[in-house]
């Protein structure tokens, strides 16, 4: 039997939501010992965005593909007193507005910075940035192989050349240490 020239994956796919409330479209699963496994350095692989523009009165879908290889990482620390991030995100997303591509947009997202974070449940991880953000985030799908990955969904509210844009952006990363 050949074997695959990809890698296994370890798969810990986590989404974001940036209110308070329940988001009922996701269904988080228990991940024990979760401080252990997100502890580390993140290298980003591949970017992607998913969301709706705002064109006048009319609401378009959106998806956004990497234009050049993203670069950056997540770093995340266990602590003694407390855990902390850090965080240094750049990508070229080509932005594809509604069915037939008839209009598209650059998104160049960058963003910097750091904080701290904490295990809310076996279920949930919170984010506390410098710059004032906290985030949610829910592990959603694990399966234990060899190269671990992990993907967070970012909320983003923006506007592109005079076309609004809220969605997430999407970031996928594997572990380097």
């Amino acid at each position: 039997m050949r074997k695959s020239h990809l890698p296994l994956i370890v798969a810990i796919i986590l989404s974001f939501s940036s209110c308070k409330e329940k988001d009922t479209t996701i269904n988080p699963i228990s991940l024990p010992d979760a401080e252990t496994i997100l502890e580390g350095r993140w290298q980003l692989v591949f970017t992607r965005a998913e969301g709706n523009a705002r064109i006048g009165t009319g609401t378009f879908p959106v998806s956004g593909t990497n234009l050049n290889t993203p670069e950056g990482f997540y770093e995340l620390n266990v602590g003694k007193e407390e855990n902390t991030y850090s965080y240094d995100v750049k990508t070229l997303l080509n932005m594809v507005i509604g069915e037939n591509a008839a209009i598209t947009r650059e998104y160049d997202y960058n963003d910097k910075d750091g904080g701290t974070w904490e295990i809310k449940s076996d279920e949930e991880v919170t984010f506390y940035a410098n710059q004032g953000n906290i985030q949610d985030i829910f592990f959603t799908k694990y399966d234990s192989l060899e190269v671990e990955h992990l993907q967070f969904a970012i909320p983003v509210d923006t506007v592109l050349e005079s076309v609004g844009y809220k969605g997430n952006v999407i970031l996928d990363m594997v572990k380097i240490q």
